[in-house]
């Protein structure tokens, strides 16, 4: 006679949807003081966004599980699972209007396999995510195509990849007062703007009062333009890097060029080699436009000692140069190193048609 399979207990059984709440074509909806998904209660996701307008998420602990398949890339309408909030932009499903002004606050994401936040407004935005917590999830928050969003005062720790990603036709965002630390995977970034997951490069967007320690990469400023960092503090050692700035490359692109960065008034200690693919308290990458880096406190007094701790035109001719004289701290009487001279260009040989120089190409890298 057949054994009879025991029942298993409703507060045992592992419940899968698509999302434990899913917000559709709402205005000022607060969703609070819920404990959302887990290892034995696994949800697709946590909260979904489909034109929903002011909607207030806050004092939630949304945590993942394991059981999705990790994806590299954040593209929108590939990636469907493992997300604490997502919104249908990314998903790719159409809708009529996007996710605007959302408030998440004081929440806690952990385990989240793809992002704790994922939101994608294609030109909407205005966020705010302000005083959360993220905990060993592989990326914090990404958003892209966002504008006028604020991203403030919330914890990242022990993510597996990137804490904080802007990415895609991102402008005017702000990045300010968070703690990112301990981001240590290859090619992981604390701060990351720009990305190879969408050709269009952020533009005018702002970081401001962040901490960032023990991250493989600080900050990556991928390609983005007019990008502000000031009074930040980086504290970085070993073969990692503090900040790495690099074109943004789509195959058959020749790269995006990080025009007009500005790097002031921030903290940023480094010890450690610097080569030209290791270490720096900034590296330039592939980047040939100059870089402003005046006012900062780099730990050290010297000019001498500063350079040392830059990857830069002084190191590698084809790279743009970074200003970083004047600067905090700096002894009296020191002044800049002063770049090499190019290298003049051999003449033809008497009785010689010169021949004509072809213009190199240029092709970028990004780290």
């Amino acid at each position: 006679m057949p054994t009879a399979t025991p029942a298993v207990p409703p507060c045992t059984r592992r419940v899968s949807a698509k999302a434990a709440f899913h917000l559709n074509n709402d205005s000022y909806t607060e969703i609070a003081n819920n404990i959302i998904g887990a290892e034995d209660l696994p949800i697709d996701n946590g909260i979904i966004l489909s034109n929903s307008d002011h909607t207030n998420i806050h004092d939630n602990i949304i945590q993942g599980n394991s059981r999705f398949v990790f994806t590299p890339l954040l593209q929108v309408g590939q990636n469907q699972t493992g997300f604490g909030i997502v919104s249908t932009e990314c998903l790719g499903t159409p809708a009529n209007d996007v996710s605007d002004a959302v408030t998440i606050k004081t929440n806690l994401f952990t385990n989240q396999l793809i992002a704790g936040i994922w939101l994608c407004s294609d030109g909407g935005g205005e966020h705010l995510i302000d005083g959360n917590t993220f905990r060993n999830n592989w990326r914090g928050i990404a958003l892209k195509d966002v504008v006028n969003s604020t991203i403030s005062n919330n914890t990242l720790t022990d993510e597996r990849s990137d804490g904080i990603i802007i990415y895609g036709a991102s402008l005017r965002n702000t990045i300010q007062g968070n703690h990112v630390e301990s981001h240590v995977a290859p090619a992981a970034a604390g701060i990351r703007i720009g990305w190879v997951a969408d050709p269009i490069v952020p533009l005018s967007n702002n970081l401001s009062g962040n901490v960032l320690i023990r991250d493989t990469v600080g900050l990556h400023i991928f390609g983005a333009r007019t990008t502000v960092v000031t009074n930040n503090q980086f504290k970085i050692s070993g073969a990692r890097t503090a900040i790495l700035i690099s074109p943004s490359t789509t195959p058959g692109d020749p790269g995006t060029q990080p025009y007009d960065t500005e790097i002031t008034g921030n903290v940023i200690v480094f010890i450690g080699p610097c080569t030209a693919v290791v270490g720096c308290a900034l590296r330039l990458s592939g980047t040939t436009v100059p870089v402003l880096a005046t006012d900062n406190d780099w730990g050290l007094r010297r000019p001498s000692d500063v350079e040392g701790v830059i990857w830069h035109q002084m190191d590698d001719p084809v790279l743009g140069l970074v200003t970083f004289v004047p600067f905090r701290n700096q002894a009296p009487g020191t002044t800049a190193p002063t770049p090499p001279p190019a290298s003049p260009m051999p003449g033809p040989s008497p009785g010689m048609m010169p021949t004509p120089t072809p213009t190199p190409g240029g092709e970028s890298t990004s780290a």
